[in-house]
Order: structure tokens, then C-alpha cells, then sequence
């Protein structure tokens, strides 16, 4: 899974999606942080991590206007 969002972009994930599309912005990569060791209790792992991650797909998707459509690709579980 964590490859996903590499071999979709080699394989040409967003030439396929501005064909589709009259107008198509790629906007890249979101600054994910990797998660490298589970935290916190096991109801509750990873919960910062979760919250930065959350932020940063937030100020990603905030570049687009509110009637555009917005497609995230994600290899993180």
C-alpha cells in the first residue's frame, strides 16, 4: 500500500484524469508524515499522527476552488 500513490503517478494517474476532465490541476503530493512505530493505547494508535496528516490533507484540498472536484490518493492504512 505505501507504494500505491508512487506506481499510480509512474503509470500516469494524472494524464489519464485531465483527459477525463475539462479542466484538471494536479496539485502533488500532500506533506504526509510517515508513520514509522504504532503510539498510544491499541483503541487509539497513531491519534497525533492522524491529526497532523488530517491538517495537511486540509491545507492540500484548500488550494481548490469549492465546486471543483477533489480526488486524493492515498498508500497509507
Amino acid at each position: 500500500m505505501a507504494l500505491a500513490v508512487h506506481v499510480f503517478r509512474e503509470a500516469g494517474i494524472s494524464k489519464i484524469l485531465g483527459r477525463s476532465a475539462s479542466s484538471f490541476t494536479d496539485l502533488g503530493d500532500a506533506n504526509i508524515a510517515e508513520t514509522t512505530a504504532d503510539t498510544g493505547p491499541s483503541s487509539l494508535r497513531n491519534f497525533p499522527q492522524f491529526v497532523q496528516n488530517t491538517g495537511a490533507a486540509r491545507e492540500a484540498t484548500s488550494k481548490v476552488g469549492h465546486e471543483d472536484f477533489v480526488f486524493c490518493l492515498s498508500g497509507g492504512c
